[in-house]
């Protein structure tokens, strides 16, 4: 059991869209007089750095517009490596002409490239589970 009496695996899947997994470079930004982001808060909020620390890796399905800035995509493609360097399944979804803000928009239609992503994702995790059962 892990903490608050779960199990560790309570997790069974991720879709970090557009995230940001590396906080470093906000230490250079013009947000960081208002974040002021130390050394070890990088540490020790950057999922990036975290992953090694997870006691079971979920499979993920790491999304974001094709349009995003090449510090979306190092910060994705990055994070999925590190997932599966330390054991997890990972993997991307490029959504050319998608930008941060509308990364999220296939939501709104089943048939869209990011529903039907998102149900092969589920299903490939409800199959692993079932094949377990």
């Amino acid at each position: 059991m892990g903490a608050y009496g779960l199990p560790s695996d309570v997790i069974k899947g991720g879709i970090p869209i557009s995230g940001l997994f590396d906080l470093r470079p906000f230490r250079y930004s013009w947000l960081q007089p208002k974040l002021l982001l130390t050394h070890e808060t990088i540490a020790r909020e950057s999922p990036l750095f975290l992953v090694e620390q997870a006691p079971k890796l979920p499979p993920l399905l790491t999304t974001l517009g094709g349009d995003e800035s090449a510090e979306f995509h190092r910060q994705s493609s990055d994070f999925s490596d590190q997932w599966r360097l330390f054991g997890g399944e990972a993997t991307g979804l490029d959504q050319p002409g998608k930008d941060h803000i509308s990364a999220i928009a296939g939501f709104e239609d089943p048939g869209s490239t990011l529903c039907c992503a998102i149900k092969d994702f589920t299903n490939r995790i409800q199959s692993k589970r079932a094949s377990f059962d």
